[in-house]
């Protein structure tokens, strides 16, 4: 059954409304606050390989704790064996949208970004996981009077739900070799260098012939 509102997901999440793709906007009727769900329709649950590592992942996802990370609340398998996840929802826009009313970032701007980036990749890393899931739609500017980040989607990481053609991917995430923490701060490094320069990091084009230089602000 596809999803609808007042559909309940376990006891205490039900559906409201879909806001946008596979993302709703449910209550969580115990805490009596809004929180959101996405739904994960590309993943192949129906192997139980997939789904064990799908579910391991979620749960040590849910066990790193910082304030640069969104909360990951629940989650779980649908009727008809679609994963979602309960997340957090925040008010803001993402990294992405912030780019698009802004040719680039100022340098203070930015080192406040990148430094609560690294506070959550630190404790990501402290936790022997990494995110592997760094772009400009995965990095949400939470309204208010501060600057303050909230790094999403590291349930997904490693995933087939990351995007392979994503520019912020590190050359050996990219080719299918094996990653580790340096991999999230090569992301966290592109990812700078979109705020400063406006700029992509990697043109797609030469990547594909296995280039990966950046062209230096400066040119």
């Amino acid at each position: 059954m596809p999803p609808k509102p007042q559909m309940m997901l376990g006891p205490q999440v039900q559906l409201v409304e879909r806001l946008h793709g596979t993302v709703w906007l449910a209550d969580q009727l115990d805490w009596k606050k809004k929180v959101l769900v996405e739904f994960l329709r590309e993943l192949p649950t129906k192997d139980d390989a997939a789904l064990t590592q799908f579910l391991e992942r979620c749960e040590a996802s849910r066990q790193v704790a910082h304030g640069n990370l969104r909360v990951l609340h629940d989650f779980g398998v649908d009727d008809d064996f679609t994963p979602y996840l309960v997340v957090e929802h925040l008010d803001g826009t993402t990294l992405r949208e912030r780019m698009t009313e802004a040719d680039r970032l100022s340098p203070n701007e930015t080192g406040q970004i990148v430094s609560q980036l690294a506070g959550a990749l630190t404790a990501i890393h402290g936790e022997g996981l990494t995110h592997l899931a760094l772009s400009p739609d995965h990095v949400v500017l939470v309204k208010g009077s501060t600057i303050h980040v909230k790094l999403t989607h590291l349930a997904i990481g490693g995933s087939p739900l990351v995007d392979p053609a994503s520019l912020y991917l590190s050359p050996e995430q990219y080719v299918g070799r094996d990653t580790d923490a340096r991999s999230d701060l090569w992301a966290l490094a592109a990812l700078a260098y979109l705020m400063l320069t406006g700029q992509d990091p990697i043109d797609p084009d030469k990547r594909a012939e296995m280039n990966f230089s950046c062209v230096p602000p400066s040119e």
